[in-house]
Formats: C-alpha cells, sequence, structure tokens
C-alpha cells in the first residue's frame, strides 16, 4: 500500500501589479514541480475586499 504523500504548501506575494504574466509563470512552474501553491491572484487565497 503506498503511503499517501502531502504536497509542501508555498506562500507566494502578489502585492506588485503589472507583473501579472510572470507570477502566472512562476505558479505554474511551482505546480510542475508538485508544490501546492497559495496565492490570492491565483484565486487559492481569497481575499476580503472590505479589509
Amino acid at each position: 500500500m503506498a503511503k499517501n504523500k502531502r504536497k509542501i504548501k508555498i506562500m507566494l506575494g502578489s502585492t506588485v501589479y503589472g507583473f501579472e504574466d510572470q507570477l502566472s509563470q512562476i505558479i505554474a512552474q511551482l505546480n510542475i514541480l508538485d508544490y501546492k501553491v497559495l496565492n490570492s491572484h491565483n484565486g487559492s487565497i481569497k481575499v476580503n475586499p472590505k479589509l
């Protein structure tokens, strides 16, 4: 029986505007390397606009 492997989570900050294409490429590369990327631009972290 195979052991259940958990993905390593990486939080990627995206506070700099104008670099969305590079940010998407970084997220794609990390996903290929089997990391779970947490990022508000990617939609994996929910943003509260009232804060």
